[in-house]
């Protein structure tokens, strides 16, 4: 039997990007939720007393301190993004997986 998403991107090819669009949307969501997350949480330990373990971020908070952190973050978030959409959704999907661990 054929899925409704395959009748109907059979029927209406311009559904099959919407499907793109939507794995695109939901995946940079949950990604850019989970860096907001990891920046709350690293903002959180810091002002805790506990070092930053990831010696590169360590070296952005050391030399541009918290907002160069959000920055960072922002280019991160920009930076996978972008890749992410000119991959496509058969390996982008992929890509966001990987970068979300």
């Amino acid at each position: 039997m054929i899925s409704t998403r395959a009748r109907l991107t059979t029927l209406n090819p311009a559904c099959a990007g919407a499907r793109s669009a939507t794995w695109f949307t939901r995946g940079m969501a949950v990604f850019a939720s989970l860096q907001l997350l990891d920046l709350a949480t690293t903002t959180a330990g810091l002002a805790a007393g506990h070092p930053e373990v990831n010696p590169f971020t360590a070296l952005v908070i050391f030399r541009f301190g918290l907002a160069g952190f959000i920055l960072f973050k922002a280019a991160v978030i920009a930076i996978v993004g972008t890749n992410v959409k000119a991959l496509g959704p058969r390996w982008g999907e992929a890509a966001l997986l990987l970068c979300s661990v």
